[in-house]
């Protein structure tokens, strides 16, 4: 054989062997991580981290001496993911490094370095994402893209994100400033018959709630299921839903839905329930169902509050669960301070994760794309709990 063909034979395999090398590269970079260094011994906190082409299937995790820890990640775009790290983890002075994986692709990214420094408690804040772009998610309603901040505290009894369950303590800001009302929807309960309540006549949508039936009790959980149809009358189609606690604004669905099912807590006590389908003119049809509630099914605090980083202001929310909270953490924003659904302005977190806030700890999110916007207004809800409708412009300061 020719030292020509070898050569040739040679340059092949290199050839080969860079292709191989490149359908296993790493599709996810890291840019930076905040906080880059923490005390040894700090509270739980949460860890954002920048970077390029995360999705909803990536995780955080810190590689120690111990071993590889996968963290609980929170997916806000490809651009900024934000991870819990508990007091456990940082409990020992040195580097410990940090990637994101990607394990249906088998992918992970550059390794950054997070330094824990000395011992002692020390403090650590989250940093809101910077990154516009959107998750797609189950959210098809239009407007800007989502997304959300977090912060943290210092110690174990501050506010804190990222806590364990054993973790944090109560959040540190109080008042909710809460307002009431949403002038955009009216009318009286229709007929109520075989445990089923529709909207009056002459209304622009039928909407019949099924679930519950008018005046019936239920123990501090109800499920409101309805549906919503076009009248012969009419030409309008389902846009959007809403369920009201009498003025209260509790729950929001900005798709075109034909049918809702939503599980609230309720306080206990008499409550009137107001579920609205909006249709495309923003004309809201109202079936209205009174129930009582035999025990409070309250389990979370909600605190609204306005954070300031780098000089901007946020709308924020301080969730505080005396039992362990599992759902899907989201909040919608309108224009004024009432929460009238036909002027909502943005969503956080449209891509539909499902996270577990412990018992005894305090989160807090905020928005990232209205900042220094005080005349708004937003609901919360995560689980089956709600934060009724909260008025930004009277919210008191985070910290």
């Amino acid at each position: 054989m020719s030292i020509i063909r070898l050569q040739r034979i040679f340059v092949f395999t290199l050839v080969l062997f860079g292709l191989l090398l490149a359908s296993c590269a790493v599709g996810q970079t890291i840019s930076s991580i905040t906080p880059s260094n923490v005390a040894a011994g700090s509270g739980g906190f949460v860890l954002t981290v920048y970077g390029n082409d995360f999705d909803a299937d990536s995780v955080v995790r810190l590689h120690s001496p111990s071993g590889v820890q996968t963290l609980q990640t929170y997916f806000v775009n490809a651009g900024l993911l934000m991870a819990g790290v508990t007091a456990i983890e940082v409990k020992n002075a040195g580097n410990l490094e940090v990637d994101v994986a990607t394990y249906s692709t088998t992918s992970s990214s550059n390794l950054v370095t997070l330094q824990v420094t000395g011992s002692g408690s020390g403090s650590s804040s989250g940093s809101s994402g910077s990154s516009s772009g959107s998750g797609s998610g189950s959210s098809s309603g239009s407007g800007s893209s989502s997304g959300s901040g977090s912060s943290s505290g210092s110690g174990g009894s501050a506010s804190c994100y990222g806590c364990a369950p054993s973790e944090g303590g109560s959040g540190s800001s109080s008042g909710s400033g809460s307002s009431s009302g949403s002038g955009s929807s009216s009318g009286s309960s229709g007929s109520s018959s075989g445990g089923s309540t529709t909207s009056p006549a002459g209304s622009s949508l039928l909407v019949t709630v099924t679930s519950p039936a008018a005046n019936s009790s239920v123990n501090g959980s109800v499920t409101i299921a309805a549906t919503a149809a076009k009248m012969s009358t009419t030409d309008g189609s389902i846009y959007s839903w809403a369920i009201f606690d009498g003025s209260d604004l509790l729950w929001v669905d900005e798709n075109p839905d034909p049918s809702i099912s939503a599980n609230l807590a309720l306080s206990a006590g008499a409550h009137s329930l107001r579920v609205v389908a909006y249709d495309d003119s923003f004309t809201g049809s109202t079936a209205t169902v009174p129930v009582t509630a035999t025990a409070s099914g309250m389990t979370t605090t909600w605190n609204a509050c306005i954070y300031t980083q780098n000089g901007e202001q946020y709308q924020a929310m301080q969730i505080s669960p005396s039992q362990t909270l599992t759902g899907v953490l989201q909040s919608q924003m309108f224009w004024g301070p009432n929460c009238n659904p036909t002027q909502w302005t943005d969503q956080l977190n449209d891509v539909g994760q499902t996270m577990t806030f412990g018992a005894g700890s305090s989160w807090t999110y905020w928005f990232i794309h209205r900042a220094d916007t005080p005349n708004v207004s937003a609901v919360w809800t995560m689980g089956n709990q709600s934060s009724g409708c909260v008025n930004y412009s009277t919210a008191p300061p985070c910290n």
